[in-house]
Formats: structure tokens, C-alpha cells, sequence
């Protein structure tokens, strides 16, 4: 139900159609997710954009995820994860937000379902 101009203006930003369709920004936050992060990241498929906050991690999750070709934000110290999200969110290049834990996996066609 639309309600005034803001929500036509959100129901535009909504549409499936190729033309209109909806890009997702997706942020993770790891600590210590070097194991994961990389499958994670490439579950993401094009043109969708991967934010990885890193809460600290004292192992190569940055790396990855940078090499994964994320967007990372390496925090100095953990922040925990509420945190993190609201850091990872503020960056975000689209309205649209999904936050996927870095052991988590898009099954293909989600973020299609997700936007519909």
C-alpha cells in the first residue's frame, strides 16, 4: 500500500524488471572468518555490491575478502557485531541492504526472490 510520494519512490527502487533492477549492497562482518569469507563473497553475484566489516581478526580475513574484491572496512577493535553492521550499512553504495554471515552462502536466484 503506498501511502505518498516516498513510498512510489521505494516501490521504483523495488522493480525485478532488467532494466530497474534492484542492487543489493551486502555486508558481512568477520572476526576470524578467513575459513568462510572467500566462499561467502563469491556466493554474491554480480552487479551486487560486498561490504566486509572486519571486527579485528587476527587472521587473514581482510586479505581475503580484499582479494575477493569485497569493500573492506578493517576496524582497529571488535566493536561487536551490532556495531560492525551499523558501520558496514553507513558505506553501503545502494539502498538496498542484506546482511550474510561470512559463513553463509547465496543459493543462486536469492537476492532475485528476496527483491520480488
Amino acid at each position: 500500500m503506498n501511502t505518498g510520494p516516498a513510498d512510489e519512490n521505494r516501490d521504483d527502487r523495488l522493480r525485478t524488471s532488467p532494466e530497474d533492477q534492484v542492487v543489493f549492497s551486502v555486508v558481512l562482518v568477520a572476526y576470524n572468518s578467513a575459513d568462510v569469507i572467500r566462499d561467502a563473497i563469491e556466493s554474491v553475484p554480480a552487479p551486487h555490491e560486498v561490504i566486509v566489516v572486519d571486527n579485528a581478526s587476527t587472521d587473514a580475513s581482510r586479505e581475503i575478502a580484499a582479494a575477493a574484491g569485497a569493500r573492506v572496512l578493517a576496524l582497529a577493535e571488535n566493536l561487536g557485531f551490532g556495531t560492525a553492521c551499523n558501520r558496514g550499512a553507513a558505506l553501503a553504495r545502494n539502498d538496498t541492504l542484506l546482511f550474510l554471515n561470512p559463513d553463509a552462502r547465496l543459493m543462486p536466484g536469492a537476492l532475485d526472490a528476496l527483491a520480488a
